[in-house]
């Protein structure tokens, strides 16, 4: 197993991970915010 061939596979997985958590997050605020604005900025 080498070290150097692993790290891509791993940091891959680590930021695509991130990346969805980060989606969900956002999503959830806008959903929040969504009462106060209009449908056209939470769908932009």
């Amino acid at each position: 197993m080498d070290p150097l061939l692993e790290w891509p596979k791993f940091l891959s997985a680590l930021f695509s991970n991130l990346h969805e958590f980060l989606l969900v997050r956002m999503g959830r605020l806008q959903q929040q915010s969504g009462a106060e604005t209009s449908p056209d900025c939470v769908s932009a």
